[in-house]
């Protein structure tokens, strides 16, 4: 099986971007790509969006709006009363 999953030199799996291992997109994983998503990849509240990401990638169109801008806050001096 090694040779068509992608793993790193320390033999830890290299996800994409859209959490596949294999270069053909057929293999995906979730929740085990800390090395190459970082420390919050464990976190299950992403679920949802991995769920949509792989799902997009394995039917190869946007069934899912994935958001590009997810944080809820803004920062920054608005004129009073003008919304953002």
């Amino acid at each position: 099986m090694y040779p068509y999953l992608t793993i790193n030199r320390n033999g830890r799996y290299k996800a994409n971007r859209n959490y596949s291992i294999v270069n053909n997109n057929s293999i995906f994983i979730q929740n085990a790509e800390q090395a190459t998503h970082g420390f919050n990849a464990a976190d299950l509240s992403l679920g949802p969006y991995r769920n949509a990401v792989i799902i997009n990638s394995i039917l190869g169109r946007e069934e899912y709006a994935i958001e590009k801008r997810v944080t809820f806050q803004t920062f920054g001096i608005t004129a009073f009363g003008d919304t953002v």
